[in-house]
């Protein structure tokens, strides 16, 4: 993707050693292609050291760009989707 494509940046905010940060960032690169298609985005991901940040504490934490989304591993994927779906919709129909 290239030219006036809108950035998306999804974080993962977590403890690098523990399973359930590892499995929301494996699941947030999952729904990756289908966001970008959606809204037609380029997502970059990162995971970060949820250490980092002293005002939050609950892992694993997913922010989009720079704003806390959710908190916490839901039972499936679909769930990160939805929440995120939502957050860009609203978002991007603003910007």
């Amino acid at each position: 993707m290239s030219g006036n494509v809108k950035k998306v940046l999804i974080e993962v905010l977590g403890y690098p050693e523990d399973y359930a940060c590892l499995t929301a960032y494996m699941w947030i690169n999952e729904i990756k292609e289908l966001l970008e298609s959606d809204f037609n985005v380029e997502v970059e991901t990162r995971f970060k050291d949820i250490r980092e940040f002293k005002e939050l504490s609950e892992a694993p934490a997913i922010l989009v760009n720079g704003h806390a989304v959710m908190k916490g591993l839901p039972s499936e994927a679909g769930y990160y989707y939805e929440v995120i779906y939502g957050f860009l919709k609203k978002s991007l129909s603003t910007s």
